[in-house]
């Protein structure tokens, strides 16, 4: 949820962040999370994450707080300006709409970056992309570690084996890959 300082560094966009830190600093932040009722705890005094590691249950809990805002999760047949056509709702019409559609992380859940040059192609700004938060493919067989989440110190070497980056966080097993 959060690191456990202002580390504007820590985030993709730092100029972006540094903005919302000074009107938003961390401890009014945390303050208004753990009164939504969301308590946190902090993992390696690196961070606050909330306490249950529950996602779905953040997400309600926030969606909960959204005052004059529906959220429609459904496929886009087609569209003019703010009139959509969806596959399961009909035709919709809105003041404002937010595309959250991934990026190209994980194509089994429809992140493969198919919108991506739709949204450029009708003049959306589609910003540089980043990973983040996606499996790293192995080629030893784990299939018996699935499911399995172990604190770790993960380092990230180059051809020559030389480690170029280092960081404490938690790693989870899947059949081929680790998260």
């Amino acid at each position: 949820i959060a690191p456990m300082e202002d580390a504007i560094d820590f985030y993709n966009n730092p100029s972006f962040v540094e903005s919302l830190f000074l009107s938003y600093p961390l401890r009014k932040y945390l303050d208004t999370i753990e009164s939504l009722g969301i308590p946190l705890k902090t993992i390696k005094e690196q961070c606050y994450y909330p306490l249950s590691e529950n996602a779905p249950n953040v997400v309600r809990i926030l969606a909960d707080q959204l005052k004059d805002v529906q959220i429609i999760n459904d496929e886009v047949i087609d569209y003019k300006g703010l009139e959509m056509r969806l596959k399961n709702n009909g035709t919709i019409k809105a003041h404002k709409i937010v595309f959250a559609v991934g990026g190209k992380s994980y194509p089994n859940t429809g992140s493969d970056g198919a919108l991506l040059p739709v949204f450029r192609l009708h003049g959306y700004d589609v910003n540089g992309l980043k990973p983040s938060l996606c499996p790293v493919k192995v080629k030893e067989n784990i299939k018996s570690l699935f499911g399995a989440r172990i604190h770790a110190l993960v380092s990230l070497l180059n051809n020559e084996g030389m480690e170029v980056f280092v960081e404490p966080g938690e790693v989870m097993f899947k059949k081929d890959a680790l998260s």
